[in-house]
């Protein structure tokens, strides 16, 4: 009897037009929202690819600095074992090489024009995994931190160490060594000084104790940036294993 109800036969199709309308449109949207989260996977993938590279290029410069903060702990300690009232008694043939490590404040300055660049752009949010946007977060305070130790340094090497290097020795002797050293034919001053001057001055082993403090603390916040890179990388490396 339904079958000879022509109001009851187009309701029925109506609604069966409505419904599949709908089916298409649902289906529309979720082959869309595929496509937008198929885009938005392959932005971040390629973001945490580029963040790899920069990071990577990153340790090999921080592995650098290490090394000259390393050398210049090492210069201090070695200095603060020769002053003594008795210098006198010996002559101290790298005295310009441990001067100039004393001036020299080898600075780490990461790459981070992919960081910025992603920043920048937004690409950053595409980037689902929170581990790794914190643990960037958290190098970004390190590097203020670093940075800090860096200008206490230079104001103790530019304030201090070189005035009194400029009025007891001459910066004509100071001998540059490792990766910086400089051609053999650098000449020397030749003014008659006295090494002892500097090796049995109470106010030079004060200043080589400043700088050995504040070298001391540059090389621990340096070593923790080291440790927050190679993590950074190593999460980076097992959310692209994911993929």
């Amino acid at each position: 009897m339904a079958d000879d109800n022509k109001p009851m036969k187009y309701m029925r199709y109506a609604i069966g037009e409505i419904l599949l309308v709908v089916v298409g449109i649902l289906i529309a949207i979720s082959i869309n929202n595929w496509n937008e989260e198929r885009k938005e996977n392959k932005i971040g993938l390629n973001a945490l690819t580029k963040l790899k590279n920069e990071f990577i290029e990153n340790q090999d410069l921080i592995n650098i600095a290490l090394t000259l903060h390393e050398k210049t702990n090492y210069t201090t300690i070695r200095l603060l074992e020769l002053i003594s009232p008795y210098a006198t008694q010996y002559k101290v043939d790298s005295l310009g090489y441990y001067v100039n490590d004393l001036i020299f404040i080898p600075k780490y300055s990461p790459n981070k024009s992919v960081l910025n660049s992603l920043i920048s752009s937004g690409d950053i949010n595409f980037i689902k995994n929170e581990d790794i946007i914190q643990k960037i977060t958290n190098w970004n305070g390190q590097l203020e931190e670093y940075n800090y130790f860096i200008s206490m340094n230079s104001s103790i090497s530019i304030d201090l160490i070189i005035p009194y290097t400029v009025k007891n020795y001459t910066m004509k002797n100071l001998k540059p060594s490792g990766i910086y050293e400089v051609a053999d034919d650098h000449i020397s001053s030749e003014f008659d000084l006295d090494q002892n001057i500097l090796l049995t001055s109470m106010e030079f082993e004060n200043l080589v104790e400043q700088r050995r403090l504040a070298s001391a603390g540059l090389t621990i916040v340096a070593n923790n940036l080291k440790i927050s890179q190679t993590e950074i990388i190593q999460l980076i490396s097992k959310e692209l294993n994911k993929q």
